[in-house]
């Protein structure tokens, strides 16, 4: 009873709260503006009949029901005539995005090459980089695109074939630095400051000078050690006609800027202004890749010039492979043809006869551990696309017989020709295109055993000195720009297994060496790449794991 009662005092209070009349006039003169916009909905002389709406949006809409076709906003001609022009514009305006052209289309030679390019803006790739990307995990690492680790392989099939067979990775991301100058003595009173003898080998070390050895260095800050560490550099002598010198710096890319900055403070150069840079915007798209690498090396070879010195930045220009293993002399045997002495017709090409006769007699049957560390070759080797093999076979085992010593008299001068930019160039614009090879394969009935373009290259042996085989036992195979996928497949065809950066730590590890920059925490390089590693090892859980740990924990 007393919820009744209640229920009807409410009742009645709110039947006393409520307004008793309305007053029309005021009522619709506080509502002017919304009738009014009610009236110019209806009364819109453009809407179509039947339809209530602000206005039409689109100029579809503005047509008849019954006069409206499919996909007419993809195709103006479905409109009728009068009405094409406002649709023109109208689609003109919108933001939708255009139809993506076809596959087809896109697949296309040029546009495969064009996207190729554009895809290198922010990331530089390897000539081996597609590769690789079939087959390896890639990753951004100082400013490329390198393999990280295989998808099949892992560190223990790699470590048996570093000891007992060859493991090839590509190297080409290091830096090379090349500096000329009339005297070597100047050159090397000018780098001086940037070494301490009593830590490693100087620019001035006896045994490098005759440019047979390439050897490793350490560079500091100038009056700062023992701090101010820039880095470990290899460095190498040219040995040129006359008095002209040229001093070869390959240096990690972790720390390339720093060692150029260095160098071109320590040597008092500028930079020169390239003209060519402004024109490189309007030249003509290139038709091949190759084309297209030429073009680069003529364009963004940067110079610097001060006093008797010349510094070129040979950067991306080179194509360097290490070799690990005790089969690598043998694999390059099969894979590198040195070029016959008839066909050595130019003068430059004769002065290759004496060493690729050291090699094809010498060293075809040693093992890299038998020659000291840093030994230099130079050999005038054919296309490696006329010797590939046609199927994988690995190298006959080696004889019982040992091997005659070999002493460093022995061993040729490493020619400099290699390191003629000019040189490269040219030879870069005698390769043979694929098609042009099938052509002559098609023509020709007996196998094609020489090519127009006479490839110079350069061996590096590593040796850990121990007297024991190592992972890090091989061979630097160092080649000109362009070539790097046609060596490449050869030495897969060779039986050359292939590794990438994890591989490359292990193997290090196992060799008690140190890779830098991971394990050279002295230097900025190294503490920069510390702290990269830090941050891909410390991973914030997901939600999914976090939820998946917690649906476990309930199941247990």
């Amino acid at each position: 009873m007393d919820d009744v009662g209640a229920e009807k005092n409410t009742n009645e209070a709110e039947e006393e709260g409520r307004p008793r009349e309305i007053n029309i006039v005021r009522f619709a003169r506080e509502r002017v503006a919304q009738i009014a916009e009610l009236l110019d909905a209806i009364d819109n002389h453009t809407l179509v009949s039947g339809e209530v709406t602000r206005g039409p949006r689109t100029a579809l809409q503005r047509l008849p029901r019954h006069m409206r076709r499919r996909a007419m906003s993809y195709n103006i001609k479905r409109f009728p005539r009068n009405q094409r022009k406002f649709a023109a514009s109208a689609v003109a305006a919108s933001k939708h995005r255009k139809k993506p052209p076809s596959r087809f289309w896109r697949r296309r030679p040029r546009n495969l090459l064009l996207n190729y390019i554009r895809r290198q803006r922010n990331q530089i790739w390897l000539e081996t980089h597609i590769w690789h990307a079939k087959r390896f995990h890639i990753g951004d690492k100082w400013g490329y695109k390198i393999p990280i680790r295989s998808f099949q392989r892992s560190f223990r099939p790699t470590y048996r074939d570093a000891m007992r067979h060859c493991v090839v990775r590509d190297t080409s991301f290091l830096r090379c630095f090349q500096i000329c100058c009339d005297k070597e003595s100047e050159l090397m009173d000018a780098l001086c400051p940037l070494c301490v003898p009593s830590t490693s080998a100087t620019f001035a070390f006896k045994a490098a000078l005759e440019g047979k050895f390439e050897v490793t260095t350490l560079l500091y800050k100038p009056g700062q050690y023992p701090h101010g560490f820039i880095g470990p550099v290899r460095f190498l002598w040219s040995m040129g006609s006359g008095e002209e010198r040229a001093l070869l710096l390959w240096c990690h890319p972790s720390h390339s800027a720093v060692v150029l900055k260095q160098l071109v403070d320590t040597l008092k150069l500028t930079k020169e202004e390239d003209n060519d840079e402004k024109d490189s915007a309007k030249a003509e798209i290139p038709h091949s890749v190759d084309e297209w690498r030429l073009r680069n090396s003529r364009i963004r070879t940067d110079v610097y010039r001060g006093g008797p010195f010349k510094l070129i930045d040979l950067s991306d220009q080179l194509i360097r492979f290490r070799l690990h293993g005790p089969q690598s002399f043998p694999i390059l045997w099969r894979v590198l043809r040195t070029v016959k002495n008839e066909h050595c017709r130019e003068v430059w090409m004769q002065n290759f006869v004496s060493s690729n006769a050291f090699w094809n007699d010498c060293l075809r049957t040693m093992q890299s551990g038998e020659l000291p560390d840093g030994t230099v070759l130079s050999l005038l080797v054919e296309d490696p696309r006329l010797s590939r093999p046609t199927r994988r076979t690995k190298p006959s085992e080696r004889s019982t017989k040992p091997n005659r010593s070999i002493s460093i008299s022995e061993i040729p001068q490493p020619r400099s020709e290699f390191w003629n930019l000019e040189r490269r160039q040219k030879i870069l614009a005698t390769k043979l295109s694929a098609s042009d090879l099938q052509k002559q394969r098609a023509t020709n009935l007996a196998r094609v055993r020489t090519s127009p373009a006479k490839i110079p290259v350069i061996l590096v042996v590593r040796n850990s000195g121990t007297g024991t085989s190592n992972t890090f036992t091989g061979v630097d195979l160092i080649t000109p720009g362009g070539f790097g996928m046609e060596f490449w497949l050869a030495l897969q065809y060779g039986t050359a297994h292939a590794a990438a950066l994890h591989d490359q730590k292990a193997a290090e590890f196992e060799a008690n060496r140190l890779n830098f920059p991971a394990d050279v925490p002295d230097c900025e390089a190294g503490t920069v790449e510390s702290s990269n590693e830090c941050d891909e090892l410390i991973v914030i859980p997901s939600f999914l794991s976090l939820r998946r740990f917690f649906l476990g924990m309930r199941g247990l």
